[in-house]
């Protein structure tokens, strides 16, 4: 179950084809404008930007923030994998966690402030667990503890970021300092 806007729920389930569907059936066509409908009924903001994947984060977040390459290339010491960049992670941690604190005090950008929540409901409306748990590690276990940065935070966020937050302070005993719903 998600939630929706308004209040409303809306129950997805996958659909398992056990027949060949030629690319061309009616049916495939409808089923496929009906999953898009959804999803940009659970996620409208990012649901014109298309699926982003955990291998995919970093470039992601460079190209939707480009502010935060100098930054980015500052913690170029930070371990990195096999392909030489530093793991997802760690770039949320040293990257986007403290340049998100920074567009949360007063006297910041806003205009930053609204694409880097932006950039967050993408990575809250993801279909691969692996960015969601990374947006919940990287950005809620601390923003949680913060109620004054939260407070500030919920008024940019999105409803499947907010979801995302709420079921993360329950899960961690930090409900009392959710806004009130």
């Amino acid at each position: 179950m998600e939630e929706g806007y308004g209040g409303g729920t809306y129950t997805l389930r996958k659909v398992t084809v056990d027949e060949d569907v030629p690319s061309g059936d009616r049916r495939l066509q409808r089923a496929e404008v009906c999953a898009s409908r959804v999803k940009k009924e659970l996620c409208p903001r990012t649901a014109s930007m298309g699926e982003m994947t955990y291998a995919e984060v970093q470039t992601e977040m460079l190209s939707a923030l480009p502010e935060l390459k100098q930054r980015y290339d500052k913690e170029a010491s930070l371990p990195v994998d096999w392909e030489g960049r530093p793991g997802q992670y760690l770039v949320v941690e040293f990257v986007l966690n403290p340049s998100l604190r920074n567009e949360l005090s007063p006297g910041s950008n806003p205009s930053l402030r609204t694409r880097i929540f932006e950039f967050i409901e993408r990575m809250a409306c993801s279909q691969d667990p692996e960015v969601v748990n990374l947006l919940a590690v990287g950005i809620f276990e601390n923003l949680i503890r913060h109620p004054n940065q939260l407070a500030t935070a919920w008024n940019y966020m999105g409803p499947k970021t907010q979801n995302l937050a709420r079921r993360w302070a329950r899960a961690s005993r930090h409900e009392q300092y959710l806004p009130p719903e």
